[in-house]
């Protein structure tokens, strides 16, 4: 039940037919977007229970080609981010790191006559730490390579050539020498003679006493000798 003055009819008419009516360009259909949350889906017997399933599903019948050519993009794609991961190290320029091979002339070379007939180029501080590093290892293996065939050269010279004959070897020689000789006579053989074979040198029978007397004349550690006195 409504109160007060009313529209006329006509007028009420107009504003339910252009209620729902869009005054200017509109946009299509296809470039609306949905923002915010989306619905859920269909809940119960309508989906599938995929627990069960272990491991990649294997492709749809008819859509091999699109899995090789998606397997393949993602190699290619994978590879490129490789080689950028390389590159993007920081490296020198060539011409920051080797010398020119040809110089032109700027006006800085030599005023006077070459001494040499070839120049002399020092390519050392060229080399990298790596590089370097690599040098002296190869150099360090070289030497102990050539000391070793060094060392077993020496020693088969030694045991070859230098090493001579041993003790027995010569006196073995010498006897044969010996024997051979046309002026030898071999010694009689005769019975053991304590006092001829066992003879002390510089020292006759009976000397013992003596030496022993005539230490007794001997009265203090810096006395003289009575037969033998020297300056």
């Amino acid at each position: 039940m409504s109160y007060g003055p009313q529209l006329p009819a006509w007028l009420t008419q107009n504003q339910e037919k252009y209620a729902g009516a869009s005054y200017g360009p509109s946009i299509p259909s296809n470039f609306r977007q949905n923002y915010g949350p989306a619905l859920p889906g269909a809940s119960g017997a309508a989906q599938d229970d995929s627990d069960d399933e272990i491991g990649p599903m294997p492709v749809a019948a008819g859509d091999e080609d699109k899995e090789a050519m998606a397997r393949a993009y993602r190699m290619v794609m994978q590879k490129e981010q490789e080689d950028e991961e390389k590159n993007s190290q920081p490296k020198r320029e060539e011409w920051m790191t080797s010398v020119p091979k040809k110089l032109g002339n700027f006006g800085l070379g030599a005023r006077t006559f070459k001494k040499g007939t070839a120049s002399e180029r020092d390519s050392t501080w060229e080399d990298a730490p790596g590089a370097k590093k690599k040098r002296r290892e190869e150099m360090k293996t070289a030497k102990s390579v050539g000391a070793a065939m060094a060392d077993a050269r020496q020693e088969a010279i030694v045991v070859g050539k230098i090493q001579g004959p041993s003790l027995l070897e010569l006196h073995q020689k010498q006897r044969e020498e010996k024997v051979t000789d046309a002026g030898y006579t071999p010694g009689e053989r005769r019975p053991f003679d304590r006092e001829k074979d066992m003879e002390v040198r510089g020292l006759k029978p009976g000397g013992s006493k003596d030496a022993v007397e005539k230490m007794k004349e001997l009265q203090g550690r810096f006395a003289n000798s009575k037969e033998k006195k020297f300056l």
